[in-house]
C-alpha cells in the first residue's frame, strides 16, 4: 500500500489530482505531466510543476481523504512521514509506555513505522468534499 497524502481530491478530465486552495480561495491541481499543456497548465515556477486555476463545478467527484489507525490495536493517529513510513503517535503518557513510544515533545509520543508494519492498522478515509464551500478561515486569510 503507497500512502497517499491526506487532503483534498477531485477528478478533473477523467484524471484524479490533489486539490488544493490557495490563500486567494482559488481552487488549483498540479502535474508534472507536460501533456497537459493542453488544458490551460501553466509552469507557474519554472520546476517543472504545472497548475491550473480550477473552478469547483470543473471538479468530478470531490472528497477529502484522511487516516485513522490502530497499532497493537490500541487507537492512533497516523501521520506523512513518506510514501511508505508513516508517524504513529499518542497523546497520552500512559498508552505512550505501555506500546513503548518515546516522548518526542511535551504532549506526543511517537514512532516511524513502515505501512506493512503488522501491529500497524491504517484505514483511509474517503469523506465527500465540497469544493464551493470557502471556510470562514479561507475567507480571512
Amino acid at each position: 500500500m503507497a500512502f497517499q497524502l491526506p487532503g483534498a481530491y477531485a477528478w478533473f478530465e477523467g484524471v484524479e489530482f490533489r486539490v488544493s486552495r490557495g490563500a486567494d480561495g482559488r481552487l488549483t491541481i498540479a502535474t508534472e505531466d507536460a501533456a497537459w499543456l493542453r488544458a490551460e497548465f501553466v509552469d507557474v515556477y519554472g520546476t517543472g510543476v504545472l497548475q491550473r486555476v480550477v473552478l469547483p463545478d470543473e471538479l468530478e467527484r470531490p472528497y477529502r481523504l484522511h487516516y485513522s489507525g490502530r497499532w497493537d490495536g490500541v487507537e492512533v493517529s497516523v501521520g506523512v512521514g513518506s510514501r511508505e513510513v508513516v508517524r504513529v503517535a499518542v497523546g497520552d503518557g500512559a498508552t505512550a509506555e505501555r506500546l513503548g513510544f518515546p516522548q518526542v515533545d511535551q504532549y506526543s509520543w511517537e514512532i516511524e513505522a513502515t505501512l506493512d508494519d503488522p501491529r500497524l492498522e491504517v484505514t483511509a478515509h474517503r469523506e465527500p468534499w465540497d469544493p464551493s464551500v470557502v471556510t470562514t478561515e479561507q475567507r480571512e486569510r
